[in-house]
């Protein structure tokens, strides 16, 4: 279990509280603790990049890791966007990224050649002399898994077998949909790096209740309100299902008339730009036979009980007496595509 420091509700950027997402944080830094890579699948707007914000923070490394792990274990990436797909300029990021959370030292060899020679130096120098552990953060990796040329997943594959002994180097990849779904018969799908991080996938739900109210609590803060009735935030919350992104259009869409009667606040939600935006983002990055399902769900009819349970598992469906979206705005918003 992760150790317990601190205050309950310490916040860590102002926003997040220590046990903030608990229930992927912990066997995913189990994993970490392990010397073992893992894969993040969540829909689009649920938090990923968030997640990724909060695991980089050292207090949330020395909350869930034992000491001596903690203090040589570093995690680091950024977001590769769809623009920037030279493979050369990738390794060239990444070895910014790990440069700046590692400064050189004095006797440190710096080779000239091309990126990914240099980037399998410096890590040589870190996790091996140094025997300090990175964790390097693919967000946004479905922009890499559609672009780039077989060679590239070999060399990422190469950089983490380096170190395959000490388990000293590792990735965590963050996607919108399954790396196989992403795939199919891109390279990808054939290399050893799929293996790698496929072995180990965390889905990532919608919001638990606890941290859908610390982020209206903070989305108050930052926007100088006073504290929103319980009522209130509850309504965002169910009507949200949890979901981050939209959980932020309604409050962006109602800030500061949140008790609107329950039929005007109806109307203001189909009317919303935020609102539908949200929908649609969600919607875009979801595979075909997702879709399907879903459109099958908000026409109340029966779905496959394989894929039922892979629904659930990502977060787009909850059972209660039945099957049902996990957001009754984003099912209007499905039934409203038909």
């Amino acid at each position: 279990m992760p150790k317990q420091t601190g205050p309950p509700m310490q916040l860590l950027l102002n926003r997040y509280p220590i046990e903030y997402r608990v229930e992927i944080v912990h066997p995913l830094m189990a994993a970490i603790q392990h010397g073992e890579s893992a894969c993040i699948v969540g829909l689009a707007g649920v938090g990923k990049s968030n997640l990724v914000q909060f695991i980089q923070q050292r207090a949330v490394i020395q909350h869930y890791l034992p000491q001596s792990i903690a203090e040589r274990t570093s995690l680091v990436g950024r977001s590769f966007r769809p623009g920037e797909q030279a493979t050369d300029s990738i390794f060239t990021a990444m070895l910014a990224d790990i440069q700046a959370s590692h400064p050189a030292r004095a006797g440190d060899s710096a080779p000239a050649a091309a990126p990914f020679y240099t980037l399998q130096a410096l890590l040589k120098t870190i996790c091996q002399q140094r025997n300090q552990r990175v964790v390097y953060i693919f967000d946004e990796f479905e922009s890499l898994l559609q672009h780039q040329p077989p060679e590239f997943f070999e060399q990422l594959r190469t950089l983490r077998d380096d170190h395959r002994t000490t388990r000293n180097f590792l990735y965590i990849t963050i996607t919108h949909r399954m790396p196989q779904l992403v795939a199919g018969l891109h390279p990808f799908a054939e290399s050893k790096l799929f293996e790698l991080v496929c072995n180990t996938l965390y889905p990532l739900p919608p919001y638990t209740q606890a941290d859908a109210e610390s982020m209206i609590e903070a989305l108050q803060q930052n926007a100088g309100e006073t504290r929103m009735p319980p009522a209130a935030a509850a309504r965002l919350i169910e009507f949200a299902g949890g979901h981050s992104g939209l959980l932020a259009a309604l409050f962006l869409e109602f800030n500061p008339h949140f008790e609107l009667p329950i039929q005007r606040f109806l109307q203001r939600i189909d009317d919303s730009e935020p609102v539908r935006q949200a929908c649609a983002k969600i919607w875009l990055h979801l595979h075909s036979e997702e879709q399907g399902a879903l459109r099958a769900l908000a026409a109340n009819q029966a779905i496959d009980p394989d894929m039922a349970i892979f629904l659930s598992k990502r977060g787009l469906v909850k059972r209660e007496n039945h099957l049902s979206i996990f957001s009754s705005i984003f099912r209007d918003y499905v039934t409203h595509l038909a």
